[in-house]
Order: structure tokens, then sequence, then C-alpha cells
């Protein structure tokens, strides 16, 4: 219940200032490379980059940890995200994410062509929807469950990424279908699009 307590100094906000700039680069491959640099004296640094890594899409699926989390959260079926969220946020220790997007994640995995949630009343849910109570509880209330793709995808057996757009920020870099960097979390390699 003591924690440890240091004065910020140089090394301190050069690391955390190269870390800041490395993220916020058009590929992912320099925040990879953080990996071969000593961060020892920002002791989360090395913890945080792998669990940002995680959060790009998964070779074999393209979906990030998040999102096959949510779809784990899922799963059995019949949840309300109002139930949905109080189980994932128990799951979820590392919480890369907070609760709105968290939402929007469910959202895109809802909203695309070929879903892989069903059930969402409303996918375009987010923060201005809380001013709009009926809305709100509808959402809330809703009862979602995964399609065959998002099982085939928290099976293994599918590719989120050959049946919908993808288009999101991950840091500084632009993930779409045409430029999708991926993560080999099994092999710890960073996977950049085809040429």
């Amino acid at each position: 219940m003591r924690p440890h307590i240091e004065k910020v100094n140089g090394a301190h906000l050069r690391t955390a200032g190269h870390a800041w700039n490395t993220y916020r680069q058009p590929t992912p491959e320099a925040w990879f490379d953080l990996l071969a640099d000593d961060l020892d004296v920002l002791p989360h640094l090395r913890r945080t980059v792998l669990l940002l890594l995680g959060e790009l899409p998964a070779t074999d699926t393209a979906l990030g940890a998040t999102e096959r989390l949510l779809l784990d959260v899922v799963s059995p079926g019949a949840i309300s995200p109002a139930h949905f969220m109080h189980v994932y946020t128990q799951l979820n220790q590392a919480r890369v994410y907070g609760l709105f997007d968290q939402c929007r994640i469910l959202n895109r995995l809802g909203g695309c062509p070929v879903p892989a949630v069903l059930g969402l009343p409303d996918s375009t849910f987010g923060l201005a929807s809380m001013d709009q109570p009926d809305r709100h509880k509808r959402y809330m209330l809703s009862e979602i469950s995964l399609s065959n793709l998002g099982m085939a995808l928290l099976e293994g057996r599918d590719d989120f990424a050959r049946h919908n757009p993808i288009h999101r920020w991950w840091g500084g870099t632009l993930l779409t279908n045409a430029s999708l960097w991926r993560w080999d979390a099994e092999r710890h390699r960073l996977v950049p699009p085809p040429a």
C-alpha cells in the first residue's frame, strides 16, 4: 500500500517522449522496435507496448485483442450490453480501452456488412445517445449474440477483413483492408500488409 514514488527526471521524459512519437508514426514498426530498447526507466512501458501491439488485427482473424475478448463475452448469447459491460470489465484487467471505446468497438463488430455480433438495436450508439433515455434504455436492454461469422472468428476459422471493410486508427497508423498491419501474438511478430 506504499507505492514507490520517484521524481520525474530527464530519462523519464526522454523515454516517454520517444514512446509517444513512435506511437504516432504512420506504421507500427517504430512502436514494435521499442521492444528492443531499454524501457526500464518506465516500468510499465514494455507491458503497454505489448498490450497495444495486441490491438492490431491478428494474423488469423483480423481481430484485435479487445475485439476478441468482446466476442468471447458475447459468445454465451442472449446477453444485454449492460450485462456484457459488467462481465467484460471484470474479465479485462488490462483495460486498454474505456467504456465508450468498448461500446464503439462492439458497435463496429455489429454494424458492418457481415456482422460478428447480432441484436444491437443501434450501431451508432455513443456518448450523444446518453442524452436520449429511451434510446439508451433500448440499447442497454437489447439481447446480443454472435453471428455465424462471430463464432467462426472465435474458433479462428475465418478472417473479419475478408467480409468487412476495416477503417480504424491504431495510434498514427490508419488500418484499412489495403494497408492492414497485423500482429502475430504467438511469435511476437509484426506482419506488414502484403506488397
